[in-house]
């Protein structure tokens, strides 16, 4: 796929940050695609209704409200909106559980969409006759990808991409941040070998793996001779999940790294909506020129004082995934701009750190 086909813009100043912009045009979104909000008395209710869409093929996924009990639905099309609508609301009589999300103002945290549209555009992607299409999401609503190399008897390493609010009342990059890791999923029979992995194994949600893409299971299949099913959790002995940062040396490489995936699935989200006015791409920050490695002078001093407000005490790590000696320079240079001009503490590093801001 080109960049141009997958809607790419072909901007390249500035620094690309991990905050997210969604285009968003709703007369064309609601005209084809319908949200539903649910929610119920407690967390079982909220589970049990939401298997009651499976039968249903216009759902294309769910999204749980993380720690709450209510979920979105994306269903394509109109078609099986007023049966689900009354389907759900028969698991708790007592009050009108489900209603229709006409705009996003309607949604407190619009990241929750985000998440939303990038599980179902999953879906729309796969071909009409896949047989696992219109699987809905697994329970932590997010999705869970791998690559042929990525999968063995034992385990998967899956790379998960998923939206939140940014962190802390600084909005200087941007609301919508996204995140993207790697995560073990261990063979259940494997995991029912160990006695101590073992006591937890009823905790975790069977996975099955198809068409480099991890589903929610009905089972523990591997138990009962039912194929091989995953799960969130590892046993003795099982290696790390390790997924390549970046990796530049060849196009196949950077595939399969974790800014290659990221990529995929950004790409993947705009193909499957573009029609109908919707999009998401990266937030960029002009903070630094990038041609000369300086610090653009101050419009307007708020800018740079909120920017010190927010991330002093902080530390920002610039991470270099490049390694060369031009990369090298840069990062440095920029780690002591920071904290020359603002104050901050900045440092380089080869890897991303937990321990502060990273760029």
């Amino acid at each position: 796929m080109s960049r141009k086909d997958a809607g790419e813009k072909q901007e390249t100043k500035g620094i690309l940050v991990n905050r997210v912009n969604l285009e968003f045009d709703e007369d064309l979104f609601f005209d084809r695609f319908v949200i539903l909000r649910t929610k119920y008395v407690d967390i079982k209710k909220r589970n049990e209704a939401a298997r009651l869409l499976k039968p249903f093929k216009t759902v294309l996924a769910i999204r749980y409200e993380m720690g709450a009990d209510s979920f979105f639905v994306l269903l394509d099309g109109k078609s099986e909106r007023d049966a689900i609508i009354q389907k759900l609301n028969t698991v708790d009589v007592t009050m009108d559980v489900c209603r229709k999300i006409d705009s996003l103002n309607m949604v407190d945290d619009v990241t929750l969409i985000i998440d939303l549209l990038n599980i179902g555009s999953a879906r729309i992607n796969k071909d009409e006759d896949a047989e696992d299409r219109m699987t809905y999401s697994n329970l932590q609503g997010s999705i869970y990808t791998y690559e042929n190399g990525d999968i063995t008897k034992d385990k998967v390493t899956a790379f998960k991409v998923s939206y939140h609010k940014a962190d802390g009342s600084c909005r200087l990059f941007g609301d919508n941040r996204v995140d993207f890791n790697a995560q073990s999923f261990g063979n259940v029979k494997k995991v029912a070998e160990d006695p101590k992995a073992a006591k937890t194994l009823d905790r975790y949600i069977p996975y099955v793996a198809s068409n480099s893409q991890l589903n929610m299971a009905d089972s523990y299949g591997d138990l009962i001779g039912l194929g091989e099913r995953y799960v969130a959790r590892g046993y003795k002995g099982m290696d790390k999940a390790v997924i390549p940062f970046i990796n530049i040396d060849k196009s196949e490489e950077f595939d399969a790294s974790k800014m290659g995936r990221l990529r995929n699935s950004m790409r993947k989200f705009r193909k499957a909506y573009r029609d109908v006015g919707t999009g998401l791409e990266f937030e960029r920050t002009y903070l630094f020129d990038g041609d000369s490695l300086g610090v653009k002078k101050p419009i307007d001093n708020s800018f740079f004082n909120e920017l010190v407000r927010c991330y002093k005490g902080i530390r920002i790590n610039i991470i270099d995934k490049v390694g060369n000696d031009r990369s090298r320079i840069i990062s440095d240079t920029l780690s002591k701009v920071i904290g020359y001009r603002y104050g901050i503490e900045a440092e380089p590093s080869d890897e991303v750190r937990t321990d502060g801001f990273n760029i």
